[in-house]
């Protein structure tokens, strides 16, 4: 099992089972993003527990039939 810390995942294709990948920008903002350090994997198992607006979430949304899976939300008092 490989976990990645200081990437941000910037698309997913549940096809062919890859991820594009980009280290966190050198200003350390993980919200810039540079096309440089873009990497694709290939992955056998993917948990996307990063929130309501992950990617991995849109991409089950646009990229899978309706009702082929089940999708949660919780949130926390007072938000």
């Amino acid at each position: 099992i490989s976990v990645e810390h200081g990437v941000k995942v910037s698309s997913v294709n549940l096809v062919d089972r890859t991820l594009l990948i980009s280290s966190t920008a050198k200003s350390g903002n993980p919200s810039e993003h540079d096309p440089a350090t873009d990497e694709e994997c290939r992955y056998d198992l993917l948990i996307g527990a990063n929130g309501v607006r992950s990617c991995v979430r849109q991409a089950m949304s646009s990229q899978l039939p309706r009702k082929s899976f089940e999708s949660e939300v919780q949130t926390k008092p007072g938000r």
